[in-house]
C-alpha cells in the first residue's frame, strides 16, 4: 500500500477480520472493501451503516461493505450507497468474494 500510495496508484484492500492488525494498510489504501464481519471489527458495532460512517471518520478514500447475499453498501458525499446482490441459482460460494474484489479492483 505504501508502494502504491507513493507511485500515485490506486490501493485496494480487502479488509478482513481482525481488521484493526492491518491498521497501517486501512490508512494507507486508496479504496477500502470490508468484509461484513471486518468492519464489524473495525468500527466495534453490528450496525453495518453505523460502522461505515465510523470507517469514514477514520479513513480517507472510498468505503464499501459486502454483505453476503444483501449485496454491497458503500459511502459517497457522506450517505451510505446500496447495491443488492444479483439473485442466481449457486453450486459453491467458495471464492464468491475473492471475485467481487476482483471485479472490483
Amino acid at each position: 500500500m505504501r508502494a502504491a500510495k507513493e507511485a500515485s496508484k490506486p490501493g485496494v484492500l480487502d479488509a478482513e477480520a481482525p481488521a484493526l492488525e492491518s491498521k497501517d494498510a486501512l490508512h494507507l489504501s486508496s479504496n477500502v472493501a470490508f468484509s461484513a464481519d471486518g468492519l464489524r471489527d473495525h468500527a466495534s458495532t453490528d450496525d453495518l451503516s453505523c460502522a461505515l460512517e465510523i470507517a469514514e471518520s477514520r479513513l480517507e478514500g472510498f468505503l464499501a461493505v459486502t454483505n453476503r447475499n444483501a449485496g454491497v453498501y458503500w459511502r459517497e458525499d457522506g450517505e451510505t450507497e446500496h447495491t443488492p446482490a444479483f439473485e442466481i441459482k449457486f453450486i459453491d460460494t467458495l471464492g464468491a468474494g475473492d471475485v467481487w474484489h476482483a471485479a472490483f479492483a
